[in-house]
């Protein structure tokens, strides 16, 4: 029998939502006997996929999303390549797939998968495969671009990891409704619960709340501080942490923030680390604020955990935490309220369990029908 391989491109290896539910996409593909190569655009982040991660520091490729960066640190011959493909932008692709070629064998591979919206989806587009995926992981209404139509035609499916991105990309583009399919993300639930018991250094003695997320202005964590501050001010004590890395500017935007507040002493930032679950679990209260998300793993991670969680009002978390009553959905302006009597009242303090191999076992039911996977 013919060994089964796909490729799988993305753009960095930061750490994030992408990154995590394409690390538990490998997985399962492993357990199918199914060899998945990975080819990042960029090789920023140190997030470990557990692929086959095809190491290339690549400037033609990486000048698609860093085209400053890369066209600085490129060879002469590199920099006329990039140059060509910017001034003929009908080259552009073909120059980066021969490219790719340099790397591996395209056509040995029965999928390529476009793993991120984007010029990694324009990219796989070009590729002459007729088994071709792009994965849907926001909100495609707050990026929609008519011309995308162009792009996603020529794939055979186009996932979404949830309803709500779904009804989003179907809205943009209604005529590819019959390619586009639903897989929410899967969850390495045993590996979550081993990581929370990693000992850390770190000592609990007051209330703990804990955010999570790349730095981002869709989280709205800017406007946290002052929240902290209302809850400072009803003289609750607690320690708020704030986990993830990414956006310079933002981050130093939410430092200032924390300043003019007055809440250093009880909203930190933790910075990106790579196991966040013992603080989740140590947690009273996990927050999650953002104005919109395709499929929230920290909520997702925060229920395997049994953690009280405190979302804002945006269509995914609805879905997500439908059957999930440890759990508060609310606008931004209602969360100190509802943290104050979660923590005085204690309230949520019991609630049936999520019943993540049942969840995982659905799901990798639906992902056996896409990918042609009979155990």
């Amino acid at each position: 029998m013919r060994e089964r391989k796909f490729l799988a491109i993305i753009p960095t290896k930061k750490i994030g939502g992408t990154t995590t539910s394409l690390k538990e996409f490998i997985v399962y593909l492993n357990k199918k006997n199914i060899k998945t190569d990975v080819i990042c655009l960029d090789h920023q982040g140190n997030f470990e996929l557990g692929g086959g991660l095809l190491f290339c520091e690549n400037k033609v490729l990486k000048a698609l999303i860093s085209p400053k960066i890369a066209f600085q640190n490129a060879s002469f011959k590199e920099k006329i390549k990039i140059i060509i493909s910017y001034i003929f932008h009908h080259l552009k692709y073909e120059i980066c797939i021969n490219e790719l070629g340099r790397i591996t064998d395209i056509c040995s591979y029965e999928m390529i998968i476009a793993y991120e919206e984007g010029e990694v989806t324009k990219l796989v587009s070009h590729v002459k495969s007729c088994n071709k995926i792009a994965w849907i992981h926001c909100d495609y209404k707050r990026v929609y671009n008519k011309n995308d139509r162009n792009f996603y035609k020529k794939f055979s499916k186009i996932i979404c990891v949830s309803e709500t991105t779904g009804n989003s990309f179907i809205e943009c583009f209604p005529e590819l409704k019959n390619s586009t399919v639903i897989l929410h993300n899967l969850i390495n639930s045993s590996q979550i619960l081993k990581q929370s018991k990693v000992e850390i250094d770190y000592k609990k003695n007051r209330l703990l709340i804990v955010s999570l997320g790349r730095l981002d202005r869709v989280k709205q964590f800017e406007k946290l501080p002052v929240i902290a501050k209302i809850l400072k001010e009803k003289g609750l004590e607690f320690e708020w942490i704030l986990i993830g890395g990414g956006n310079t500017h933002y981050k130093k935007e939410i430092m200032q923030e924390i300043d003019k507040q007055n809440v250093e002493d009880c909203f930190k930032m933790l910075g990106e680390i790579k196991n966040p679950y013992p603080y989740i679990a140590l947690s009273d209260i996990v927050v999650c604020s953002s104005l919109s998300e395709a499929c929230p793993f920290v909520i997702k991670e925060s229920m395997v955990l049994n953690k009280f969680i405190l979302s804002s009002n945006f269509a995914s978390a609805n879905e997500v935490l439908s059957g999930y009553t440890k759990c508060h959905i609310c606008e931004l302006n209602e969360f100190a309220v509802v943290i104050f009597k979660a923590f005085t009242d204690k309230l949520y303090q019991e609630t049936d369990l999520f019943d993540y191999n049942a969840y995982n076992k659905a799901e990798e039911e639906r992902y056996d029908k896409v990918f042609m996977i009979n155990d």
